[in-house]
């Protein structure tokens, strides 16, 4: 599995977690891509998150965390403050290819009804802020044009 497909598993987990808002931050540096997921939805963790078969959310779950720990040993799960907080870092040999991942991801959270900010190296993308530039997330026409705004600003060192 690819770094962003994590990230992606990680906001529909969110979602499903009845998160109101997420914050997504990513940095690329050194051929890695740290990743951290802050949401304000309801989790409780009464065990090791990471061991295969735990899930918060039914039978046949729970292989999401314990493949991404077998990736990343030093990945974790915390909550503090009322917001579960996810991190984890995986190689990134080549560019980000975020104008295809990000854009489904607000797509999703606008369609849930939840607010999703990403911090992508030093610039910031909302679904507030899209919804305002492009319109309704989840019509073809403003994934495309939240596409090409990722990639015009997509500074690929």
């Amino acid at each position: 599995m690819e770094a962003l497909d994590f990230l992606y598993e990680a906001v529909k987990n969110s979602i499903e977690a009845k998160a109101d808002s997420i914050c997504v931050s990513l940095d690329q540096a050194e051929g890695r891509l740290h990743v951290t997921v802050v949401d304000d939805g309801q989790l409780s963790v009464t065990s090791d998150p990471f061991a295969p078969g735990y899930s918060t959310k039914g039978k046949g779950r729970g292989r999401g965390l314990s493949l991404l720990k077998s990736f990343d040993e030093g990945a974790s799960l915390a909550r503090e403050n009322g917001k579960t907080i996810l991190s984890f870092c995986l190689d990134a040999d080549g560019p980000l290819e975020a104008e295809e991942t990000l854009p489904l991801l607000f797509s999703l959270c606008w369609e849930n009804g939840v607010k999703l900010g990403i911090t992508l190296g030093n610039r910031f993308f909302s679904t507030e802020k899209f919804a305002l530039e492009f319109g309704a997330l989840n019509e073809g026409s403003a994934i495309a044009r939240m596409k090409r705004e990722i990639t015009s600003k997509d500074n690929r060192s």
